[in-house]
């Protein structure tokens, strides 16, 4: 029998990468599934990002940013993956949100956090990705090198893999300056 917990490759965790909340689970020494914890004790992490001049907090601590700089703290990111910026329902969600919404060079939907500096959906999604693989490395003590993201899927999915290629790619270092 194939033991899950240290299979070649390194510690793996299961990942529900969600619009308002994303949650992260393991396969504990014991062979039992587990949800592991925020640093605050909640099993769901809030799927916020407050880009501050110290750079990116992500989750609970992320919330204060709602407060202080709502045009710097991002939520939501979720909806904008894999969405054209003349797509009907970012009109809408632009009418909503605190934050700005800009054109990438390729039509795609990003976020204008202040002149001149912008951040793709796929990179809010990722640095909540790298928040969920940093709570496993600290419940395991090791490092966590795999992961399989799901979701409820719809047509946008092949999409959001994208923000899943960021974390176990490109996020060591991170891929954009804070």
């Amino acid at each position: 029998m194939t033991d899950v917990r240290t299979m070649k490759g390194g510690r793996a965790i299961g990942i529900d990468l969600g619009t308002s909340n994303s949650v992260a689970a393991v396969i504990d020494r014991d062979g039992m599934a587990r949800i592991l914890t925020t640093p605050e004790g909640s099993t769901m992490l809030p799927s916020v990002v407050w880009f501050t001049a110290d750079g990116p907090l992500v989750g609970e601590r992320a919330r204060e940013g709602l407060d202080y700089q709502p045009d710097m703290t991002v939520f939501g990111a979720k909806r904008l993956l894999g969405r054209r910026f003349d797509h009907p329902e970012i009109k809408k969600l632009a009418r909503v949100l605190p934050y700005d919404l800009t054109e990438a060079p390729n039509g795609d939907t990003w976020i204008q956090l202040t002149p001149g500096r912008v951040i793709s959906p796929e990179e809010v999604c990722a640095l909540i990705l790298r928040e969920l693989r940093q709570m496993a490395v600290a419940y395991f003590g090791e490092p966590v090198t795999r992961a399989e993201a799901r979701e409820v899927g719809d047509a946008w999915a092949p999409y959001r893999s994208v923000a899943t290629w960021y974390i176990w790619r490109s996020l060591d270092p991170l891929p954009v300056e804070y």
